[in-house]
């Protein structure tokens, strides 16, 4: 699938070409700066809400739900802001009475166009990390309840998007040019935060502990510090992921010489799984199920 998406970015910088050439570059320009700069400020509101909710409001967290339709509000209003400065630039250097006139369309358009287009493919690349992260977090967070278990036939299947993301990443070079620009995607530190969410199921700790591909990674001193860390423990609890990414505890742990190569190496949707969907594991869940069926209620005169 990897192909696939480079493949479509290709065709993407194409077509931008393609527009410019025959149309002029000029609304790609004002249409695109303006549209990173609305993402890039509801990006920074979503990365910083809950750091600002914790300092007006300790008691509270904001859900991601209403996180993301705020952070929204923010960036559209944004973009219309610096689309319409950046038009009234352009429209002014690049007009009739310009000696620039004409840069725009033709070949040199084409070329201008690169601009604009590839930064529509970071954008969609770091929408798709981002996204299957989050989802990918939150579906841990409903597999893993301590007291929650799930038949084979009703097991939830892991999102699309976490899919996605993954084949995304498989396009070279693409994740270390968004390492700066997409902090809540890296690698190494979001697989700290799922492992840590993993661990809130007692059983499933006990087997993340043992198991070859995570055993030095729950061994190494960053992953023990993290899990005993108060602030570590009550940002779970509060669900705040983009927080725990961001952590300086989990950017420690990720960064540990001693779990940083299992980290990079970690396939977690196949070990999870497989631990959660073992033969073993479900016929004990039946027969659990069936035992307390059978329990005769008590009656009260």
């Amino acid at each position: 699938m990897a192909f696939l998406f480079a493949l479509f970015f290709a065709l993407l910088i194409l077509t931008f070409a393609r527009q410019a050439w025959l149309h002029g570059v000029l609304v790609q320009y004002w249409g695109i700066l303006g549209l990173a700069a609305g993402i890039a400020a509801g990006y920074l509101f979503f990365q910083n809400s809950a750091i600002l909710l914790e300092r007006l409001a300790p008691e509270y967290y904001l859900p991601l739900i209403p996180n993301v339709i705020t952070s929204g509000v923010i960036g559209l209003a944004v973009y219309f802001v610096v689309r319409g400065f950046i038009k009234s630039i352009l429209c002014s250097l690049f007009g009739e009475d310009s000696i620039l006139n004409g840069w725009t369309e033709g070949l040199r358009g084409a070329i201008l166009s690169l601009l604009p287009s590839l930064i529509t493919v970071l954008i969609i690349a770091s929408g798709i990390r981002v996204g299957g992260t989050l989802l990918e977090l939150r579906h841990l967070e409903s597999i893993c309840r301590p007291k929650v278990n799930f038949s084979t036939k009703k097991y939830p299947g892991w999102p699309v998007w976490a899919t996605w993301r993954d084949s995304v990443e498989d396009i070279p070079f693409l994740v270390n040019t968004l390492k700066p620009l997409d902090p809540i995607s890296r690698v190494n530190e979001r697989r700290v935060v799922d492992l840590l969410v993993a661990s809130k199921k007692p059983e499933l700790l006990t087997f993340l502990r043992s198991a070859p591909e995570t055993a030095t990674i729950f061994s190494s001193k960053g992953m023990q510090d993290a899990l005993v860390s108060d602030d570590i423990i009550r940002l779970l609890a509060k669900f705040q992921h983009v927080t725990l990414i961001q952590h300086a505890l989990i950017r420690q742990s990720a960064e540990d010489p001693d779990a940083a190569k299992a980290l990079a190496d970690l396939e977690l949707q196949p070990l999870i799984d497989g631990f959660m969907l073992s033969p073993e594991r479900q016929q004990r869940l039946k027969t659990e199920t069936v035992v307390m069926n059978q329990t005769p209620s008590i009656q009260f005169p």
